[in-house]
């Protein structure tokens, strides 16, 4: 196996596929992680700035902040509940 593997180095042709396939392997990775840290930052966001908005409607007494938060809040509900769902079926299918 390994002489294979020298072999298969030397050439020309096979070190690029490999090198083709191991980029794009990485590139696969660098963008689960960056979709991975994107939700995330969108998560806290919402929940930021819901907090915002109820805080600036308590403050204002202006119900119009609250009704954003409310939206606000109705979003960050979907994005955990986007989260568990996607997390149910990885877990299923590994």
């Amino acid at each position: 196996m390994g002489g294979g593997l020298l072999i298969r180095s030397a050439s020309k042709k096979p070190s690029e596929e490999d090198l083709l396939e191991e980029r794009d392997e990485r590139n696969r990775l660098v963008l689960l992680k960056n979709r991975s840290c994107a939700f995330r930052v969108v998560e806290y966001g919402c929940l930021a700035l819901e907090t915002v908005f109820f805080a600036a409607g308590k403050i204002a007494e202006n119900t119009l902040f609250i009704h954003m938060g409310c939206g606000l809040a109705v979003a960050l509900g979907l994005c955990l509940f986007a989260d568990l769902a996607t997390f149910i079926y990885y877990d299923s299918k590994l």
